[in-house]
């Protein structure tokens, strides 16, 4: 089986001091909008500030997303595409056995085309006419 890259830690990122930056701005942003609330401010003014709050958890989210691509993601692709690569030489090899009855398929099963369906059958086991 393939070789598995286990993800970094959250602190070991890309975007790691912009994260928390922005982890602090958002926490105070919420504290602000319990002041707000708890002060019986109006709703709309609330609400102004939770759509702030929102904005901003949704760009920590875009930054975090960035680093796990970037820090997580491509790193197994690559050792995949690099594994892949390396194992193609084996598989055009025509020493390699590919099983019995040939045909060049996976399996070695035989490619059943046009009408003649003898060896196989009808896919639902019903008889043709």
């Amino acid at each position: 089986m393939g070789t598995l890259i286990p993800p970094r830690p959250s602190g070991s990122v890309r975007h790691a001091d912009e994260i928390r930056r922005r982890l602090r701005r958002t926490r105070g942003q919420v504290n602000g909008i319990t002041r707000t609330y708890e002060q019986g401010r109006l709703c709309p003014d609330v609400l102004d500030q939770v759509a702030a709050a929102r904005a901003a958890l949704d760009g920590l989210g875009q930054l975090m997303l960035d680093d796990h691509v970037r820090g997580c993601l491509e790193p197994v692709v690559r050792a995949s595409r690099e594994e892949a690569k390396a194992a193609r030489p084996a598989a055009r090899d025509p020493s390699v056995h590919r099983g019995a009855g040939g045909g060049g398929r996976p399996g070695g099963l035989p490619c059943v085309s046009g009408s003649s369906r003898s060896a196989v059958g009808p896919p639902n086991g019903s008889r043709q006419l």
